[in-house]
């Protein structure tokens, strides 16, 4: 896993990455903003978006990896016709989203940009409720793009060409997009929990799903573990590689 954002305050940092070092701030526009957090998560707080705010995170090479998944809880409290931002590596220079995961009229959107192919949208079949909370979850392995709802695969795409990366220095966001001119778009109503960002297995055959009790799901479908942390449960989610072993993403102490 590349980072982790629970979506709950700390010292130190408006927005705390549990797992790494990519901390962020809360914006409104191009300027920072307080923070905005609900005690209402998933599991503890959650950031709270009101189509004003949203989290930034300042760019590095390991926000750009080639095969991704990107995971967070949603709870949405309004819908729009619009392109509705959840987490996206977007573009500075140009209105090209790297890749997106985000709602469209409640319906869960997956857009990516692509060598040789452009903007390729994949969209789940139906949208998700308001005022309830729902899992998403995009994958990129290379070869497949997949978009998943609650742990179930929604919809996939083959895909022939490599992610597109913006090479200007372009923040990953939290409930809105970053287009050209560093202007926010997209943004989204909702409360998210957490939000993560981790490398996908490049082989969908070393692929497996575990819930948190060891039992099987759906092959290569997002991984739900508990992590122990500051004395507190929490509960997320990974694409887990096997090379032997399961491995569990935490901070101490180990799982």
């Amino acid at each position: 896993m590349i980072a982790w954002w629970g979506g709950e305050s700390a010292s130190g940092s408006p927005v705390s990455d549990a797992i790494g070092t990519h901390d962020g701030g809360f914006f409104s526009g191009n300027s920072p903003a307080n923070a905005s957090y609900t005690p209402n998560g998933k599991v503890g707080s959650a950031f709270a978006f009101d189509s004003a705010v949203y989290v930034r995170i300042p760019d590095a090479g390991e926000l750009r990896p080639s095969k991704l998944t990107a995971e967070a809880w949603v709870f949405p409290t309004s819908s729009s016709s619009e392109l509705q931002a959840v987490i996206a590596l977007g573009a500075a220079t140009s209105r090209n989203v790297a890749w997106l995961m985000g709602l469209s009229n409640g319906v869960p959107q997956f857009v990516s940009q692509h060598l040789g192919s452009g903007a390729l949208e994949l969209a789940a079949p139906s949208p998700i409720p308001l005022n309830a909370w729902t899992h998403l979850a995009i994958s990129f392995d290379g070869t497949f793009k997949r978009l998943y709802v609650n742990g179930a695969q929604a919809a996939s795409q083959s895909v022939s060409g490599v992610l597109v990366y913006d090479p200007a220095e372009t923040p990953l966001t939290i409930g809105a997009d970053l287009s050209s001119l560093s202007n926010s778009s997209s943004p989204v109503s909702s409360l998210i929990s957490s939000a993560t960002l981790e490398r996908t297995c490049s082989n969908t055959s070393s692929r497996i799903s575990r819930t948190s009790d060891g039992s099987n799901m759906t092959s290569g479908a997002p991984l739900s573990i508990a992590r122990q942390r500051d004395n507190r449960l929490f509960f997320g989610s990974a694409l887990a590689c096997l090379d032997g072993e399961l491995r569990c993403y935490s901070k101490a102490p180990r799982c």
